[in-house]
């Protein structure tokens, strides 16, 4: 009772601090520049990057370092009340967290930091993570991931936020290679994640996915709730294209949720499209006009087309706490791709799907929620036909889920193909990659 209610709070500071932003954003101009100061100050990091604590890094040989492995998945492995899961496929799951550290004291966050583990493990991998580990088998990574003020900082505090963003993708990175040394190397794999998860997935898709041997078992990336340019960011993934429909495989898929409601939410919507405008793209240069990737996942096909909610196989209510999963309400939503790559809710819900609404009727929390059952059939689908090109399923000698580990056992690590690891440094996390001269945002 009192975990649910410590989540519930942090999901509120999360909206009352981003409403903040976004209406201290859009009021007059010749208030704009202070009153922009005085909502960073409400959220950027108290202390200099490099006067901040700083944390330990996680050792991903040991099991305390990962909120998720198929031998104890923990909150992932729960199911919508009325469904069942159906037998695990031999594909396994990476899934990189979104945002849970709030604190403005680090610009880093512990991987055991009590508030931010409570939100990851009791709400993110119940309501996220979950129907991605219906396919397969789970691994999700706690990494020290960068604070949640560290989107918001200007231009005078940028390199810091982008050094705490670095040090988050170095851990990603060295988590990433510990996934591939704990699992088979012939078998296929999802990268899945949420806001600054997704960020971290799209930097490890080009530095160690595009353009290696893993590109060919890559089934899909799902980098949901983070701004991808529609033509920039793919290009920089060699032999990784868009996905267009709901079997493509080896490709990316990404969206982030808005109610189709322009004209009474415009000035936010407009301010949420400056903001994601300044993201660089994996090349280097910011977004712009460029529009942002947008799949819609009631077809998985990235055209403006509107999509009725009776493709909605069923969205799921957000629970915290040890509660379990709520039943899928099927037809929750239709859906439409606009022209600036923002999906556009036909029928946005109310009551328990509004509960964390952002500014400009943003369901950025909900993003996956909104189309769980969907999106859950799909990565099913998408791994079937993955395994089905591979020429069926892998050596079941070589499997790592089967049987599974008990808690706390440490699970099999399969002999791998050194060059099938991307180039990956385990050594060194936070290290820029050769031809980058700085760190990134």
């Amino acid at each position: 009772m009192a975990q649910g209610r410590a989540v519930r709070i942090f999901l509120w500071i999360v909206v009352a601090v981003v409403v903040l932003i976004v209406a201290l954003a859009i009021l007059a101009a010749a208030f704009q520049k202070q009153l922009e100061q005085f909502a960073l100050r409400q959220t950027v990091p108290d202390v200099a990057f490099d006067a901040a604590p700083k944390p330990a890094a996680p050792d991903y040989g040991d099991d305390a370092s990962w909120a998720a492995l198929p031998g104890r998945p923990g909150f992932a492995a729960m199911v919508p009340a009325g469904t069942s899961k159906a037998p695990p496929l031999d594909v396994d799951i990476f899934f990189v967290h979104p945002t849970t550290y709030l604190k403005s004291a680090r610009w880093n966050a512990p991987i055991d930091e009590p508030d931010a583990a409570r939100v990851l493990d009791s709400a993110v991998l119940k309501n996220q993570a979950s129907a991605f580990a219906q396919a397969g088998a789970i691994y999700a990574p706690r990494y020290r991931q960068a604070a949640f003020g560290a989107f918001f900082a200007g231009p005078e505090r940028g390199d810091e936020a982008a050094r705490a963003l670095d040090l988050a993708y170095g851990d990603v990175e060295r988590a990433f290679a510990a996934f591939l040394d704990r699992r088979a190397a012939n078998r296929p794999f999802v990268l899945a994640g949420h806001s600054q998860g997704s960020r971290h997935l799209l930097h490890l898709l080009a530095d160690h996915v595009a353009g290696t041997a893993l590109a060919d078992r890559l089934v899909a990336a799902y980098v949901v709730g983070w701004p991808v340019a529609v033509d920039s960011d793919p290009a920089a993934l060699p032999g990784i294209d868009v996905c267009r429909t709901a079997t493509d495989t080896g490709c990316l898929i990404s969206w982030q949720s808005f109610a189709d409601r322009p004209d009474e939410a415009e000035g936010f919507h407009r301010a949420f499209l400056a903001r994601t405008a300044e993201r660089p793209t994996l090349a280097g240069p910011p977004r712009g006009d460029e529009a942002m990737l947008c799949t819609n996942p009631l077809s998985w096909t990235t055209d403006t087309e509107t999509v009725p909610a009776t493709a909605n196989r069923g969205g799921v209510r957000w629970v915290i706490g040890s509660a379990p999963l709520g039943e899928p309400i099927p037809n929750l939503t239709g859906a439409r791709c606009t022209p600036e790559g923002i999906l556009a809710l036909t029928e946005p819900p109310g009551g328990d799907f509004a509960t964390y609404l952002l500014p400009g009727q943003n369901y950025h929390v909900y993003d996956i929620a909104l189309f769980y059952e969907t999106v859950a059939a799909n990565v099913r689908a998408r791994a079937e036909a993955a395994l089905a090109a591979m020429g069926g399923a892998p050596d079941p000698a070589t499997e790592t889920d089967a049987p599974a580990a008990e808690p706390g056992d440490e699970p099999g690590r399969p002999d791998q193909d050194e060059t099938d690891q991307g180039g990956i440094d385990r050594d060194e996390p936070g290290q820029n990659q050769p031809g980058q001269t700085g760190p990134r945002l």
